[in-house]
């Protein structure tokens, strides 16, 4: 008598992963950049606030900022983003922490960015290096402040001396996007519009521990799935990208942390 043949195996499940889920994996939950609690919570030591006090985030991401600073200080804070695949996770995360109307968050689109409303305190996350026309973004970051308004921001800067060629695989990566100012004149962008930077300091080491601690979750959390095409692009994508900036921190690119006073 002939055995019945065994039924196939059963394929994996294969594994889908939007921008949101795969910033969470590498960077926690409700964060979509390296250091997002700890960062926050240094760039807004300084700010003084309390709930009569407004405070506008440039880069909100997944709104994690927003709400850390929402429920902390009781803070109103107006977060916009410039993806709009995290803004519609992020609209969801504030309705859960009932925080929906001290934490909102928006898409927009930072090159037609225009000062609306006037803040106590601005923050921003790696942004400013995107955008091509510098001079007048900043000008509407100060024309949002409040007079003796602040304004703390994190981004990729060049270090000075570093040869012009050293950063054109980054720069590629980064795609056209990418034009990152050397430190030097980064005061005096910033000057021209009023502001006075008070803190200009380099935490790349700090910020490169981060991404490994991150890339390696991600590794550990994918390791043996079956993940859709779509999902590996992503994936491969984003480890390219922090590889990039990774090696790109031997070559002359800085992270730095920077606090302004608006004069």
């Amino acid at each position: 008598q002939t055995k019945p043949e065994a039924a196939p195996a059963a394929a994996p499940e294969q594994r889908h992963l939007g921008d949101a889920e795969l910033c969470e994996i590498l960077w926690g939950t409700g964060w979509h950049l390296p250091l997002g609690d700890h960062m926050t919570t240094v760039m807004v030591r300084a700010f003084g606030l309390d709930s009569s006090m407004g405070v506008l985030d440039l880069s909100a991401g997944l709104g994690g900022a927003a709400r850390k600073i929402a429920a902390e200080y009781q803070t109103y804070v107006t977060g916009l983003e410039s993806a709009i695949g995290l803004v519609a996770t992020g609209q969801i995360l504030n309705s859960k922490h009932n925080l929906g109307k001290r934490a909102t968050l928006s898409d927009y689109d930072p090159a037609q960015f225009k000062a609306e409303k006037r803040f106590d305190g601005i923050i921003a996350r790696e942004l400013i290096y995107r955008i091509k026309n510098k001079k007048d973004f900043v000008a509407q970051i100060a024309a949002s402040l409040k007079p003796q308004g602040q304004v703390s921001w994190t981004d990729f800067v060049v270090a000075d001396g570093t040869p012009p060629t050293a950063l054109d695989a980054w720069r590629t990566q980064e795609g056209s996007d990418c034009a990152p100012m050397q430190l030097g004149d980064v005061a005096k962008l910033w000057a021209i519009h009023g502001l006075e930077i008070r803190v200009s300091e380099d935490r790349t080491s700090h910020y490169a521990d981060a991404i490994t601690l991150g890339l390696g979750k991600l590794m550990q959390s994918l390791q043996g799935a079956s993940l859709s095409a779509e999902t590996r692009r992503r994936v491969l994508h984003e480890v390219d990208l922090w590889a990039q900036r990774m090696m790109a921190f031997s070559s002359g690119l800085r992270f730095y942390r920077f606090h302004a006073l608006k004069r």
